[in-house]
């Protein structure tokens, strides 16, 4: 009974074990991921200062251009949108890679739990052997004296 029971423990923390090795593979896939988003974050906050930059140039110019201000105008119109699309990505990915990040940690938990229990029932395994021995052990002196 305890030897299944012990088996059944190393099953699970076999189990365990993967499913840290899984979330620890989801955690670097999930980091990796997060970079390319952060730097598209990055490249379309630049494009809108350089479009605002274009846009405030055009409008301080000595001759101005109504029609070269209004195509600036637009061009930092589709760059906020841009880097406002940018940043929701950027944010749901990092909202991802901690989740991700949580996944492993409960994972990592669960690991040293089962192993903490396989050990423990390695413990009352060996215990339970030496018990055995030392009941043969004194059904063996306890003869020995009756015999005497």
């Amino acid at each position: 009974m305890a030897d299944a029971r012990h088996n059944s423990l190393l099953r699970i923390a076999a189990i365990q074990s993967a499913q840290l090795g899984a979330a620890q593979q989801d955690v670097a896939d999930a980091a990796r991921a997060e970079q390319p988003a952060q730097a598209a974050l990055r490249t379309a906050e630049q494009a809108t200062l350089d479009a605002a930059t274009d846009w405030h140039a055009a409008i301080d110019q000595a001759g101005f251009q109504p029609e070269l201000a209004r195509a600036f105008a637009g061009r930092l119109l589709s760059a906020c949108d841009a880097g406002a699309e940018a940043k929701t990505h950027a944010h749901a990915v990092a909202a991802d890679r901690t989740a991700t990040e949580l996944e492993w940690k409960l994972a990592e938990a669960r690991n040293r739990q089962a192993e903490r229990r396989v050990r423990e029932s390695r413990k009352m395994l060996v215990r339970a052997r030496d018990e055995r021995a030392l009941d043969i052990t004194s059904d063996r002196v306890s003869f020995e004296w009756s015999v005497r």
